[in-house]
């Protein structure tokens, strides 16, 4: 690349003219343009192996559990009246198909049945999946 410079020169007739002047603009110095070498230890590579074992399997493991359940079907209920002695864990105990959470039938009961709490009366008459 190259510039031009306008350099002002007097000549004997004591005009003042202009005389075009080349000049070579600079360049920084020349470095070498390759990017330097980059080398990853052992350890490094064991390093990022272990990383994207642990990225794989966590992927493997959240994506196994992104599948959704199909809808499921509308619950038969039945209305039930509480009788004397009678408490809600022992109700939901009753209804609780064999290898389910007895707790998560009460608090099921106690929102169905928009009760405050999982205290009932003799006579209440609360709703319960069918049997």
């Amino acid at each position: 690349m190259s510039a031009i410079a306008m350099s002002p020169s007097l000549r004997g007739s004591g005009r003042t003219s202009v005389a075009p002047t080349a000049v070579r603009a600079s360049r920084a110095p020349r470095v070498d343009e390759r990017a330097p070498h980059l080398a990853v230890t052992r350890r490094g590579r064991a390093a990022l192996v272990a990383v994207a074992l642990v990225l794989a399997l966590g992927a493997a493991f959240v994506g196994g559990r992104a599948v959704a359940d199909a809808p499921a079907a509308p619950q038969r209920m039945v209305e039930h009246v509480v009788t004397e002695g009678e408490t809600l864990w022992q109700i939901a105990d009753a209804v609780t198909p064999h290898g389910q959470s007895v707790r998560e039938t009460v608090t099921e009961l106690v929102r169905v049945n928009g009760l405050p709490s999982d205290q009932v009366m003799a006579g209440q008459m609360i709703l319960t999946p069918s049997r």
